[in-house]
């Protein structure tokens, strides 16, 4: 039996906000998947809208820090394995819809 929940890690995840849109990347629907196994390893699949993603760095620092900080990761040998993925086009173009709906918000 796993050590943790996918819904316990997605939660944690709730916590890593996309440094452009500022919201954060589970409501922007950049996880692709999450698990864990009953060796303690924690597997997190983040969508990219571009394979150069000049953010990717600061999305696995915060991804980091959002499962340590909950305790998922760096305790008792649980390892964090992340694997990243490219959106598909429709996949951007939702996320771009969201940011512009976001923006539009932000505005009023």
């Amino acid at each position: 039996m796993p050590l943790v929940s996918p819904d316990a890690l997605h939660a944690a995840l709730e916590t890593v906000i996309d440094p452009e849109i500022r919201k954060p990347v589970t409501e922007l629907g950049m996880v692709e998947s999450v698990s864990a196994d009953d060796e303690g390893q924690v597997a997190v699949t983040i969508l990219l809208t571009v394979a150069a993603c000049p953010l990717k760095d600061t999305l696995t620092k915060d991804t980091t820090a959002a499962l340590a900080y909950a305790k998922f990761i760096d305790q008792g040998g649980m390892k964090l394995m992340e694997h990243w993925a490219l959106m598909t086009t429709a996949e951007r173009s939702a996320l771009g819809e969201i940011a512009r709906n976001f923006a539009a918000r932000a505005k009023r």
